[in-house]
């Protein structure tokens, strides 16, 4: 077979590799091993990627070492395209390069890079979030510049390098800077905690506004902060010497640079941190712009940037205004990506539809935290009136109020969609039947699917709904957030306490509230049958993702895509309808129902075969509580391990009929 393949023309083996490397980046490792033949084919896309841990010094020095050694023996410079700094990836052999780094999205999920930004497949908020608020990193945390010369002395021997990620929380050196704007002007760089130190100063540093305004620059991630935080004096009282805080004006600062100021930044992604002041209170005093000249306070209305990527992550608010001062630094017209996670001022949506122009969005994400019945008639205007979109994602939103609408302008061109749960809101957490139904009548095109499910003990019920996913033709990755959590009523129950019981409890044993139960609650509890229900609905293991699999997949039409990945989560593990849930049970519940992910094998030969993964459980209580025991046999009568959290499974999906 192996003889076969040496024939093949040149091109076809660049082809095959290629698509290899695109589908299955291990395999092309595996493919490499075979023979000195296969190496030599597989050379150029073992290093395509290339990652440098830059935690510590050494590790850095180390790395940088190690890979230069090998590049002088193997040629290996002239194949890097992709240079990841910073976080480990998750697995790779010594000489590998591989990009297991991505952990935000995997490579069977990115259909289309367009759809999505070039940070958003690494972890969003690992190392941006690891300093409070928008506190920026000591300097001392950084490795010593020398570590930073040997990185750039790599970069300067890489002929085909077309991106740099830096993924490390402190700030871009300028050793690295200086060498892409010497030998590598149009690679792009990427930067996931860009932030300014000398923002608060009256003159910037002039490396900050260099990285600022370098040519380089294609996409940045960054925290900020508009007010004072807590404990902070009141701006009309503030000394002169008072600092101001970490992250003031980054957000001011990546406006400027995305008018025209970095002349080819592409993607912006900003957040402003739980926790900081709320601006209407306590706003930062008004910025004075980049000190420097080249910038020349850039006026209102230039309208020279051309972003087509742009996220605003809000804790509080995103208000018209703050949407109308974007629409003077960049062109909305070119806007491919626009992601608004935060609550929406009650008109912004009406200002979105009548006055910006989104000829170009491909993939639009609207997540608020609160949605006012004003909100639900604008966002139909709105989403009818945009072209049609690849991506949808949607939060909190009441689906039976907006999926007519959806389905009607989008649903022939969706090739993903994700509708997440609303933490606290049952009424909007999982998608019913009959919306399941009409999304797969509608979207013929849809390959990604996230949403909430009614979990319900595998039911019949249930079983319905993987059926009607398996009905998409096109579906190759789901990832179901199961929402366990179910709304209760009290009835008079004996003594002066009342009993919390789910009404359509039949049996006496279910409807009984146990006093340890009483005790540990402090007087709102949930009834026997209510925490069974409860475990059950939470046993996820390998055997249930194995069957919910499957269960999708028998529901495909013949000639459709094979489901590829399934992802399984659940919320509300311990959340009894506002009832109190015993803390004993809660270390269970988290360990019953512990994430996972199923994945079909990707060899030809073995593509029935389905690999589970599943998320270790963080350290276990030693001790069962004894009210418990009562409950679990009635689940789990005959005992399987003198462990309790091996003493359990999950309870067999009901078959549902062809």
């Amino acid at each position: 077979m192996l003889l076969g393949f040496q024939i093949l023309p040149p091109e076809i083996h660049q082809i095959i590799l290629q698509a290899l490397c695109n589908e299955h980046e291990p395999s092309v490792r595996a493919f490499a091993g075979a023979s000195r033949f296969c190496y030599a084919l597989a050379l150029p896309y073992l290093y395509q990627t290339l990652n440098i841990p830059a935690s510590e010094s050494k590790k850095l020095s180390d790395r940088v070492e190690s890979i230069t050694q090998l590049f002088q023996q193997n040629s290996g410079f002239q194949y890097v395209n992709r240079l990841v700094v910073g976080e480990e990836p998750a697995s790779r052999g010594a000489a590998s390069g591989g990009s297991e780094v991505e952990e935000g999205t995997d490579r069977t999920d990115r259909f289309e890079n367009n759809l999505h930004g070039s940070l958003d497949r690494f972890n969003s908020r690992k190392s941006l979030y690891r300093w409070a608020g928008t506190q920026h990193p000591p300097e001392s945390d950084s490795p010593p510049t020398d570590a930073w010369q040997h990185l750039a002395s790599l970069i300067q021997r890489l002929p085909r390098l077309l991106d740099l990620i830096f993924l490390c929380h402190h700030q871009f050196p300028s050793c690295l800077l200086e060498a892409l704007h010497r030998h590598h002007p149009r690679c792009k760089l990427h930067i996931h905690n860009f932030f300014l130190r000398s923002l608060k100063s009256p003159v910037l540093d002039p490396y900050e506004f260099q990285l600022a305004t370098s040519p380089c620059l294609f996409s940045v991630k960054g925290k900020y902060e508009d007010s004072f935080w807590p404990g902070y004096p009141e701006p009309r009282r503030l000394p002169s010497r008072e600092p101001l805080p970490d992250g003031a004006y980054l957000n001011e600062a990546i406006m400027h640079m995305a008018s025209g100021l970095a002349p080819n930044l592409k993607e912006v992604t900003l957040f402003r941190p739980p926790g900081s002041g709320t601006p209407p209170k306590s706003p930062l005093p008004p910025w004075r712009g980049f000190s420097q000249k080249k910038e020349n306070n850039l006026e209102k209305g230039s309208k020279s940037g051309a972003l087509r990527y742009l996220r605003l992550d809000n804790t509080y608010l995103i208000k018209k205004d703050d949407i109308k001062y974007w629409a003077t630094c960049t062109d909305f017209s070119a806007l491919e990506v626009f992601k608004l996670k935060a609550t929406l001022e009650t008109d912004l949506l009406h200002y979105l539809s009548t006055e910006v122009d989104l000829a170009r969005l491909k993939t639009l994400a609207l997540t608020p935290n609160e949605i006012e019945n004003n909100d639900y008639q604008q966002f139909n205007i709105f989403i009818q009136q945009l072209r049609p979109l690849s991506s949808l994602e949607l939060k909190g939103w009441m689906l039976s109020s907006v999926l007519d609408g959806i389905m009607n302008g989008h649903g022939t061109s969706l090739v993903e969609l994700k509708l997440a749960e609303s933490q606290g809101n049952e009424s909007v957490g999982s998608i019913k039947k009959h919306d399941l139904s009409a999304i797969a009548q509608s979207c013929p095109l849809l390959r990604y699917l996230d949403l909430t499910l009614d979990r319900t003990g595998g039911d019949s019920e249930e079983a319905a709904l993987y059926k009607i996913l398996g009905s998409l033709p096109r579906l190759k990755c789901v990832s179901l957030t199961f929402h366990v959590s179910k709304t209760w009523d009290y009835i008079d129950g004996p003594g002066d306490m009342d009993d919390l019981v789910n009404t359509d409890f039949d049996d006496e044993f279910d409807q009984q509230v146990q006093w340890a139960v009483r005790r540990a609650a402090g007087g709102s509890e949930a009834c026997n049958g209510a925490i069974r229900e409860r475990l059950v609905n939470c046993a996820l293991d390998s055997a249930l993702g194995r069957a919910i699999f499957g269960a999708i997949s028998a529901g495909k039409p013949e000639g459709s895509v094979s489901l590829e990945k399934l992802r399984i989560k659940t919320t509300d593990v311990v959340e009894f309808g506002g009832v109190g849930c015993p803390m004993e049970l809660i270390p269970i519940l988290e360990h019953l129902s512990q994430p996972m992910r199923i994945t079909r094998c990707v060899r030809n030969d073995s593509r029935n075969e389905l690999i589970v993964e599943q998320e270790p459980s963080d350290e276990l209580p030693s001790e069962f509580p004894e009210w418990l025991e009562v409950i679990w046999r009635r689940i789990w009568p005959e005992k399987m391990s003198n462990e309790w959290w091996n003493d359990w499974h999950s309870l067999p999906l009901a078959e549902v009929d062809a």
